[in-house]
């Protein structure tokens, strides 16, 4: 490049690696950034002549002469006279594969780290675009293990096969109303059948659409619930008994307000229930 940024000269591999002829970039301002994103070489070229340094290195997208994009790594070294910059040489290389590479040991990573079952599946359609199954493209360690299955199984199995036996149809309504509406669901505390133990679970679920699929991650939350109800049993029982005692029970805060007492209050001391709540035992 030129200090005023034309091409000086071209080696023949742009052509192979951009579809651009030499012959016909030189002379321009030959700019491979796709539509609507920031030059980041140009960037980092910029700070370079500012700061007076010799080499800048960037990573970004690229854009060929037939509308493909490229990750590459462009390497630009500036040769300078004094303070005049003479020229600038820019090696670009391609490293679509690498980045493709860390992409997915990223995704792998990230799914690995969800503590939950979580699957990706795309939707499989008809003829008429009607969709009728859903296949698993992506599934993190916890999603294998409780389905029992391992990843190279799971990945690519249709859902009516991965769930055979369990509640497959409200998974599959759940998934097909996430992507007709576009909107995430978030389902708490859902009666499903496991597809393992064939007997009435409990889950909280949350389903994401992305382009045509889904991200699904779900939670048995069967103890839980089973928690709650027996809390609520016990609970009903204090206060089916509080409320036939003979006895005044009472129940303070640690502020010592009353927040509750039993009906045979007003029988012992005459007062109403609503009467003594939110005052204090000495009133």
């Amino acid at each position: 490049y030129a200090p005023d940024g034309t091409v000086e000269w071209a080696s023949p591999s742009l052509e192979t690696a951009f579809g651009y002829r030499p012959v016909d970039v030189v002379g321009t301002q030959l700019r491979l950034v796709p539509p609507g994103e920031p030059d980041v070489a140009e960037a980092a070229l910029l700070d370079a002549v500012a700061r007076r340094r010799s080499v800048a290195r960037t990573r970004s997208r690229a854009r060929c002469k037939d509308g493909t994009e490229l990750w590459i790594d462009t390497t630009v070294r500036l040769a300078w006279a004094g303070d005049d910059l003479m020229c600038a040489v820019a090696s670009i290389r391609d490293v679509s594969a690498l980045v493709a590479d860390e992409q997915a040991r990223l995704r792998s990573a990230t799914l690995a780290s969800i503590i939950d079952p979580h699957v990706l599946v795309e939707a499989v359609r008809d003829s008429t675009g009607s969709i009728i199954d859903f296949v698993c493209r992506q599934a993190n360690p916890a999603a294998c293990s409780y389905l029992e299955s391992d990843p190279d199984t799971l990945v690519a199995a249709r859902m009516l096969e991965a769930f055979s036996g369990g509640s497959v149809d409200p998974a599959m309504q759940w998934c097909r109303t996430a992507l007709e509406t576009g909107r995430p669901l978030s389902l708490d505390d859902q009666v499903l059948t496991s597809s393992i133990s064939g007997s009435p679970r409990r889950f909280d679920v949350r389903i994401v659409p992305i382009g045509d699929a889904v991200s699904a991650t779900w939670r048995d939350v069967t103890d839980r619930s089973s928690a709650a109800a027996a809390m609520q049993a016990s609970e009903a029982h204090y206060r089916l008994l509080a409320d036939n005692s003979i006895d005044v029970v009472v129940h303070t805060n640690a502020g010592g307000i009353i927040d509750w007492v039993s009906p045979s209050v007003e029988e012992i001391l005459g007062w109403k229930p609503a009467e003594i709540a939110g005052r204090r035992m000495p009133e």
